[in-house]
């Protein structure tokens, strides 16, 4: 059992607020939670976001809903995730992004079930990718995360929370999980205003039961456009 991390903000450039827009009766986010809810993995879920104004809204909507939140660093995103899994206290964690609202429950047992066999430092499914973007899954143990000097870092493994692992590999332990089916070349990622208008589509079509779509279901769904 672990403990999933969602990175979000709300000042996104191609589609602002995205976390907080409406698919059916629910914002984004809460398709999110929905999923990771569905995982046998998962015991507890965090918001991890800014203390910036901006993410006020992101705020506001846990306390609401009564999820943990945790604020820091808006662009400092590494500093942020890390000071997260400390202030919880957590040994490791599933890392997820605002912008995978149909992240696949499955898939993240699957790599949390490699990360408790194994001596891992990540367990991952996009080093390299062969699943579809969306669907990435990152499992992080905290206490090599706690090792890594933030001063070394770049603007982008500042920003990029896990580029620095990847940057870096031959240093760490890193499992990835691949797919025999080669379907990185497909987008389940919420990007812009088009990815955003085919989620509606895809929600007014399979109504309620979005969340109960399989990741084979998902990209049957994508690679034919069959809404």
């Amino acid at each position: 059992m672990t403990t999933a991390i969602i990175q979000v903000r709300l000042n996104s450039k191609r589609l602002p607020g995205k976390a907080l827009l409406k698919i059916n009766d629910k914002t984004v986010l809460e398709n999110i939670i929905v999923r990771l809810k569905k995982s046998k993995s998962i015991k507890k879920i965090i918001v991890s976001t800014s203390n910036k104004k901006s993410d006020y809204p992101i705020v506001h909507f846990c306390k609401k809903n009564k999820i943990l939140v945790f604020k820091g660093s808006l662009n400092h995103v590494f500093n942020r995730i890390k000071k997260t899994t400390n202030k919880f206290k957590l040994k490791y964690f599933l890392r997820v992004c605002a912008d995978s609202p149909l992240i696949d429950p499955t898939l993240i047992d699957k790599c949390m079930k490699k990360f408790v066999k194994g001596y891992y430092d990540v367990v991952t499914n996009k080093f390299p990718r062969s699943y579809p973007k969306g669907q990435t899954v990152e499992i992080i143990k905290v206490s090599t995360l706690n090792k890594i000097n933030e001063k070394n870092l770049t603007p982008d493994q500042r920003e990029h929370f896990t580029k620095y692992f990847y940057d870096n590999s031959k240093k760490f332990r890193i499992h990835n999980l691949n797919s025999s089916k080669q379907k990185k070349n497909i987008s389940m990622a919420l990007d812009n205003k088009t990815n955003f208008n085919f989620l509606k589509k895809l929600a007014k079509k399979y109504k309620n039961n979005i969340n109960d779509l399989s990741l084979n279901q998902l990209i049957k769904i994508y690679e034919k456009k069959i809404i």
